[in-house]
């Protein structure tokens, strides 16, 4: 559907990539990289939303959340950053990002992110 909002998913694990666009496919159309070294390109070609984007990955996910709210394009979307490492909380608020999810996260949990958090 062309009206569908849509949801960039950053993760270098196809199996969470897959998991994510089972769960939101329904209801928003899911783009996915698996590198977020040239975020800020992928952001203006595939106009999302809302980004949700792993720490742990290469391009490294704070330091791309960081660059998307420094640019004037693209500082207004909402950046969830997901990770299993126990200073999530720490990194996320260094990085400027909206929301976290924490490895392993619940479905319910994600799709409610989202939709809070979505433009």
């Amino acid at each position: 559907m062309p009206d569908q909002k849509c949801v960039l998913i950053c993760d270098d694990d196809n199996s969470i990539l897959d998991v994510c666009k089972l769960i939101l496919h329904d209801e928003y159309r899911v783009e996915t990289v698996t590198n977020c070294g040239h975020i800020i390109e992928h952001i203006k070609s595939i106009k999302p939303k809302i980004v949700l984007m792993d720490v742990v990955m290469p391009g490294e996910g704070a330091n791309a959340a960081k660059l998307i709210h420094s640019t004037p394009e693209t500082r207004h979307i909402p950046v969830v950053l997901f990770s299993a490492l126990s200073n999530i909380k720490e990194i996320s608020e260094s990085a400027d990002a909206t929301a976290i999810l924490e490895k392993p996260f619940d479905l319910k949990v994600l799709l409610q992110t989202v939709r809070k958090y979505i433009l």
